[in-house]
């Protein structure tokens, strides 16, 4: 179901428009936020460690922002696909390249502030070999659809 569901809002926003997928994320991700309260707490207990002097309002500001941002990785998958020019900043290609060039290997760690399937993209666009290991999550829907492509 989430799937099909996941398919057709990516049709409409082959037909519309780019401002469709980041509309209808925006909203998801503000229902996550508003009705998920105990996953909230958890992501504002990690900012009150991070920045003890601050108040509960900025607490929410963070929590917020973490949720619209890790939205955004649907949306890169989006642009990535239709050809729209996707912004992106990195550190350290030169170390990648090397280890490339020399046939070693290396190992690259990313956040939920990058995303996997851009970065392998551009590492293909780049010539370099890359063996992509992901853990799996229980109940993982739209992400094992990304995973499987």
């Amino acid at each position: 179901m989430v799937s099909k569901f996941y398919k057709l809002v990516l049709m409409f926003s082959r037909f519309f428009g780019s401002w469709f997928l980041a509309f209808f994320t925006a909203i998801i991700t503000t229902g996550f936020f508003l009705f998920g309260r105990t996953k909230i707490k958890v992501c504002k207990d990690f900012y009150r460690v991070l920045f003890p002097h601050k108040n509960w309002f900025f607490y929410e500001i963070c929590v917020w922002k973490q949720y619209h941002n890790f939205s955004r990785v649907f949306q890169d998958r989006f642009f990535m696909y239709s050809n729209e020019n996707l912004s992106y900043t990195s550190e350290g290609w030169e170390h990648i390249e090397e280890a490339a060039k020399k046939k070693k290997g290396g190992i690259i760690l990313m956040s939920h502030m990058g995303n996997w399937e851009v970065a392998a993209l551009f590492f293909k666009k780049r010539g370099l070999d890359l063996m992509l290991y992901m853990g799996t999550k229980q109940k993982e829907q739209i992400e094992g659809l990304q995973k499987k492509d």
